[in-house]
C-alpha cells in the first residue's frame, strides 16, 4: 500500500532541510489560505469593529491629500500636510492594543489639529469652510475613540 503522505530525505533537492513531510491535508489547507483573495481578506478586517475609525482615517488621509494634489487654488501645504499626517498617524497605529505612548500620541495631535483649525477658521484657511467643519467633527470623534481605548477593560497595557 501506498502512504497518504510522501516524504522527501534528499538534501539536495531540499536544499538545507534534511527531510519534510508533505502531507495532502496540509497542502490543501495552505492552498487555500494562500489564495484568499485580497477582497476576503478586506471584508474580514472591515468586520472588526476597533478598525472603523482606521479605515475612515485611512480614507480622509487618502482624499485630503488628493484634494490638495487636484486643486488649481493657491494652497498652504503645511495645513494639507498637518492634517493628512494625523489622519495617517491615527489610521495606522491607533489600535486598542497600541501602547500609552501611541495613544497619547493621537490625543495630542488631535487635540493640536483641532487648535490648529480654530485659529486657521478664525484667520484664514485654504481648506473650504465646510471641509474644516466636518474635520473638526472627525478629530472629535477621534479623541473620543482614542479615549475610550484608554478606558476600555479589554486593553491591556
Amino acid at each position: 500500500m501506498t502512504s497518504a503522505s510522501t516524504t522527501v530525505s534528499s538534501p539536495v533537492a531540499m536544499g538545507t532541510r534534511a527531510r519534510t513531510s508533505l502531507s495532502p491535508n496540509k497542502s490543501r489547507s495552505a492552498t487555500a489560505e494562500a489564495s484568499q483573495s485580497w477582497s476576503a481578506r478586506a471584508v474580514t478586517w472591515i468586520k472588526v469593529p476597533s478598525n472603523a475609525p482606521r479605515l475612515f482615517n485611512g480614507l480622509v488621509a487618502v482624499g485630503v491629500a488628493m484634494a490638495f494634489l487636484m486643486t488649481s487654488k493657491p494652497v498652504s501645504f503645511t495645513e494639507y500636510a498637518i492634517d493628512v499626517g494625523v489622519h495617517a498617524f491615527q489610521a495606522y497605529y491607533i489600535v486598542p492594543k497600541s501602547s500609552v505612548y501611541l495613544k497619547s500620541a493621537a490625543l495630542g495631535l488631535n487635540s493640536a489639529r483641532l487648535v490648529d483649525i480654530g485659529i486657521k477658521l478664525a484667520h484664514q484657511s485654504t481648506i473650504p469652510y465646510a471641509l474644516n467643519i466636518f474635520d473638526i467633527v472627525n478629530h472629535s470623534v477621534n479623541l473620543a475613540v482614542t479615549g475610550y481605548m484608554f478606558n476600555s477593560k479589554a486593553v491591556k497595557v
